[in-house]
């Protein structure tokens, strides 16, 4: 930066996170879709440990663009619907329960 202020803006850094979150995964109450804007830069990728709304948590896998494998655990318990390209399911886990793909 060429001011005085710190390099360091907590808004900045969180919210490029969070943006960059979400073009991966898009939580919207009980629909969760999957890889919504995933840029053509990055083929293959995953990420781990994604909170959502609800108590849940998501690891994910893509290959050449396409979900390959997810892991979706909740701990209180739930329902969500999860979408990617086109398809949506609904899955609905007991306490302390995981879903795999």
């Amino acid at each position: 930066m060429f001011d005085s202020h710190p390099s360091f803006q907590i808004d900045g850094n969180f919210g490029g996170t969070a943006g960059i979150t979400e073009m991966l995964v898009l939580n919207r109450g009980e629909l969760v879709d999957l890889l919504p804007a995933l840029p053509a830069a990055w083929p293959n990728g995953s990420i781990t440990g994604v909170r959502l709304r609800g108590g849940a948590e998501i690891d994910m896998i893509w290959r050449d663009g396409k979900l390959y494998s997810l892991q979706l655990r909740s701990v209180v318990g739930g329902s969500w619907i999860l979408r990617h390209q086109q398809k949506e399911w609904r899955v609905t886990l007991s306490p302390i329960s995981i879903y795999r793909f």
